[in-house]
This record gives structure tokens, sequence and C-alpha cells, in this order.
């Protein structure tokens, strides 16, 4: 079995991600948001191996934020992303048991 390859949140794999989703250019303000929670992502866990993230470190990050539900959403959804696209595994997800609350509206 050949090395594995580290999985960073980049720019690339952002426009990855939200090409993945099928969003399109007249969902403006849904992929805005996506993007602003993204980048807060990006910013987090900058460099770090996303397969290697432990849900202590999602909460610790998230303590004292605002929007963490949001947040929470979008992350979750990356991570399905990248295991749908077969960039980490199911067990390597840290978000698969984060409870989320509705944020609809």
């Amino acid at each position: 079995m050949g090395a594995v390859a580290l999985v960073k949140m980049t720019d690339a794999l952002i426009d990855d991600y939200v090409n993945w989703c099928g969003l399109k250019p007249d969902d403006p303000m849904w992929l805005r948001l996506k993007e602003i929670h993204l980048d807060f992502w990006k910013f987090c866990l900058e460099g770090r191996d996303l397969a290697k993230v432990k849900l202590a470190t999602i909460h610790d990050i998230l303590a004292g934020k605002r929007d963490v539900e949001k947040k929470k959403v979008v992350l979750k959804h990356f991570y399905t992303f990248l295991r749908q696209t077969e960039r980490i595994e199911q067990s390597e997800d840290p978000v698969r048991e984060l409870a989320v609350e509705d944020v609809a509206g």
C-alpha cells in the first residue's frame, strides 16, 4: 500500500467542494455564506491534515464563536464531500458524530 496523501483545506479543494455541491451563480447568498464559513475553517485548520483532526479540536475552535451551528453544518458537509470523493475514510472524519441543531431560516 502506497503513502496516503495529506488532505489540507486549500483554495483548490474548496473550489472542488463548491463544484461538487453544484452551487450555481443564481445561489449567490448561499454560496457566499458557505465561502465565509469555509474561509473560517481554512484559517483555523491551516496546514493540518484533515484526516487527522480530532473532534475535540473542532469543539475548541468553535468555543465562543458566532454562528456555531452554521459553521458546523458547513464543516460536516465539507467532510461528507471528502468521504464521498474518497479523499478520506469514514473513520478519519472527526465530525461524523458532531451534533448539529436545525439552522433553517
